[in-house]
């Protein structure tokens, strides 16, 4: 399921959509908090 909300936070951050992308990032991390690639669209979606 992290996966999911990973992938769906990808496409929020190509869309330029970014407080959905960190939304998603962030239930990415809840579910597994060492994903390391969910932790880089969130500091993406933080720039």
């Amino acid at each position: 399921m992290a996966g999911a909300y990973f992938n769906l936070s990808r496409v929020y951050l190509a869309a330029g959509r970014k407080s959905e992308a960190k939304r998603s990032a962030l239930a990415a991390l809840k579910i597994a908090p060492n994903f390391e690639a969910a932790q880089e669209i969130l500091l993406n979606s933080l720039e």
